[in-house]
C-alpha cells in the first residue's frame, strides 16, 4: 500500500476557521492539493431542546 496522505478540515460555525487545521495537516506532511475543506455551516443556530 502506498503512503498517500489525505487531509480533511472542517468548520461548522462562523467562529471557526480552517486555517489552523490546514496548517496542522501541512505540518504532518499532507500535500496542499490533498486537503479537502468543508465549510459545513449548519442551518440550526442552537442545540436541539433536551428531552
Amino acid at each position: 500500500m502506498n503512503g498517500t496522505r489525505v487531509g480533511y478540515a472542517r468548520c461548522s460555525t462562523d467562529e471557526q476557521d480552517v486555517i489552523i487545521q490546514t496548517g496542522q495537516l501541512l505540518a504532518l506532511g499532507v500535500p496542499a492539493d490533498r486537503i479537502y475543506i468543508d465549510r459545513g455551516f449548519s442551518g440550526t443556530p442552537s442545540r436541539p431542546p433536551n428531552g
